[in-house]
This record gives C-alpha cells, sequence and structure tokens, in this order.
C-alpha cells in the first residue's frame, strides 16, 4: 500500500470513527431505557427508591458513554493525523524529473521567454509571452521550475497599471496549479479536511444523535461534545 492509499485509508477510518459514536449514543440510550423500564415497573420500590435507581443507573450509563466517547475522540485524532502525515509526505515529494533532451528544450523555450520579455514592444505584448509560455506547461516539474524564475521574470511588469497586476497574479495562479500533481491536489484537500473535522466535536449540536444524547443523559455531555479536552471520568 503507498502512501496515498494510506492516507485514503486514514481519512476513511475518520469517518467509520465518527459513524461509530453515533451507535454508542444509540446502545447507551435503549441500556438505559430497558433498565428504566424495569425500576419503573418494580412494585417493590417506592417512588424515591425508583428514582434514587434511576439516578443510579442512568449514571452508570452516562460514565460508561463519556469514557466510550473519550476513547472514539482519541483514536479518532490519532487517525487524523496520520492523514495529515501522508498528506504532507505527498505534499513534499518531489515531482518525476522528465527526460535530459525534455528539459533541455524546456530550458532552451525559458531562455528565449527571457529575451523576449526584455525586448517586447511594451506591457501587454510582454505579459502575453510570458502568459502564453506558462499555458503550455502541464508538467509538475517543469512548472515548478518556472515558479522559481518567475519573480524575476515578473519583476519589470509589477510596478505598471493595475491590469498589468491583475494578469501576473491570473498567471501565477496557473503556475501554481499545474506545480502540483493530481496526487498532491487531493493529498491537499484531505489535509485541509481532517484537520477541519479533528477541531468539530465527533457529533456537532445540529446533529439528532447530540439531542438524543443530552435528552437522555443531560448537560454532561454536552459539555463532553463542545469541549472534549475538559473532560475527566467520574465514578
Amino acid at each position: 500500500m503507498n502512501k496515498f492509499e494510506k492516507m485514503g485509508q486514514s481519512y476513511a477510518q475518520m469517518e467509520q470513527i465518527r459513524e461509530s459514536v453515533k451507535g454508542l449514543v444509540r446502545e447507551a440510550k435503549q441500556g438505559f431505557e430497558k433498565r428504566e423500564t424495569e425500576i419503573l415497573q418494580d412494585v417493590t420500590l417506592t417512588h424515591v427508591g425508583q428514582k434514587q435507581q434511576l439516578d443510579k443507573v442512568r449514571g452508570q450509563y452516562l460514565n460508561q458513554l463519556l469514557g466510550q466517547l473519550q476513547s472514539a475522540k482519541k483514536e479518532f485524532d490519532k487517525t487524523s493525523d496520520n492523514a495529515v502525515a501522508f498528506a504532507d509526505e505527498i505534499l513534499l515529494a518531489e515531482p518525476e524529473k522528465p527526460s535530459a533532451a525534455a528539459e533541455a528544450e524546456f530550458e532552451r523555450r525559458l531562455t528565449a521567454l527571457k529575451t523576449d520579455t526584455v525586448l517586447a514592444a511594451n506591457t501587454k505584448s510582454g505579459l502575453s509571452k510570458l502568459e502564453a509560455f506558462v499555458n503550455t506547461i502541464e508538467n509538475p516539474y517543469f512548472a515548478r521550475k518556472m515558479m522559481a524564475e518567475f519573480p524575476a521574470l515578473a519583476a519589470s511588469f509589477v510596478n505598471k497599471d493595475v491590469s498589468s497586476q491583475l494578469k501576473l497574479g491570473h498567471i501565477n495562479t496557473k503556475l501554481t496549479s499545474v506545480a502540483s500533481t493530481e496526487e498532491q491536489k487531493q493529498a491537499q484537500q484531505i489535509k485541509e479536511s481532517a484537520l477541519s473535522k479533528k477541531d468539530q466535536p465527533l457529533i456537532p449540536e445540529y446533529d439528532q444523535y447530540y439531542n438524543v444524547a443530552t435528552k437522555t443523559f443531560g448537560h454532561q455531555v454536552a459539555d463532553y461534545f463542545r469541549n472534549p479536552e475538559a473532560y475527566s471520568s467520574q465514578e
């Protein structure tokens, strides 16, 4: 399994963990409701006794659920970190180097471009030549080489009119896009998504399972979802 596949696997595991948490809430609710029914049907208990038993059982299920949620959150964060680490390795990888002949041809054309931009009749003409050159680049390796040359090539245009600045920005954006392989583009998206989801609650407030958990077990579950780092198991 290569790094890209491992990254995808880690990201898929994040989603699986998030879904499994809903199952934990559902099981805790069903378990408590079963015991609640048994207690309420116990004719040997007074109303006060029933309440005491219900509070005790609710607390047991609450602590069990919070412990399970804490374990799930730790696993989720670990898996998120793995996805990000694999993504970073992909993002830092150098593109495959083309043949010596292809590189020599690129260097020849680049040298010609430098001359053409210097000798261009006006700013518009020079920018057009620069844009046309960039538009021919499809290989990430050459795009990165061009990015290294871009500041010097753009230097003669930076103090021109606003439209020239916008054109330079457009050319640079195109170059930046080509400089990443398709795998790197996907890795960047997964990295950003993994980091974002790590900062979010496993069950957000708008989710039906959030409402189920808080309605059944009270504010402590809501407090945990909002700030899992602050949670400490209670006996």
